[in-house]
């Protein structure tokens, strides 16, 4: 089944947590627009090039770091609010292996880059025709809404396929 089930989605909403509210992903966003600038600038400079390959991978690995921090933050916070998470909200119970850690942050990476080119239009758009119609606040809004929706829809994916091959490898070892 490629789209996405229900489990796909709650991890999905359950990951939104620590990727989107707190702000993981602004790492991996602008890791990703600076690998796309690096992409750009190596046609013109190796060495800004390089730089700004270096500064993407610090980036990645501060996101690494950031994540980490965020989900023991919040894990701590559901202790204060619950001895254990009800059943209803067993979605958004944090990742407690760090393979399941590991995973959420490669999902979470990976799915901003289908945030990435509203991002992109956003940030290279002409900022003084949206000032000068007195749009920006709408425009923010819908944006970062946008953005969210595309993060969120393929963070789902990602989930369903690493569902997918984790159930493919099962079979094969069988």
């Amino acid at each position: 089944m490629w789209f996405p089930g229900p489990g796909s989605w709650l991890k999905a909403s359950g990951l939104a947590v620590a990727a989107w509210f707190g702000c993981t992903a602004a790492f991996s966003l602008c890791a990703w627009h600076f690998l796309f600038l690096a992409f750009l600038a190596a046609m013109v400079d190796v060495r800004l090039a390089s730089f700004l390959a270096a500064y993407s991978s610090a980036l990645l690995a501060a996101s690494l770091i950031w994540y980490l921090v965020v989900i023991l933050l919040y894990r701590l916070l559901l202790k204060l609010l619950w001895e254990r998470v009800p059943k209803a909200l067993g979605w958004l119970d944090p990742p407690r292996s760090w393979r399941s850690l590991m995973l959420g942050w490669i999902v979470c990476t990976i799915a901003t880059l289908g945030a990435m080119p509203f991002f992109e239009i956003a940030y290279y758009y002409n900022r003084q025709l949206i000032q000068a119609i007195g749009y920006e606040a709408l425009f923010t809004k819908e944006l970062i809404w946008k953005m969210f929706l595309s993060w969120w829809v393929l963070a789902a994916y990602l989930y369903q396929l690493s569902h997918l091959l984790k159930k493919t490898h099962k079979r094969d070892r069988s």
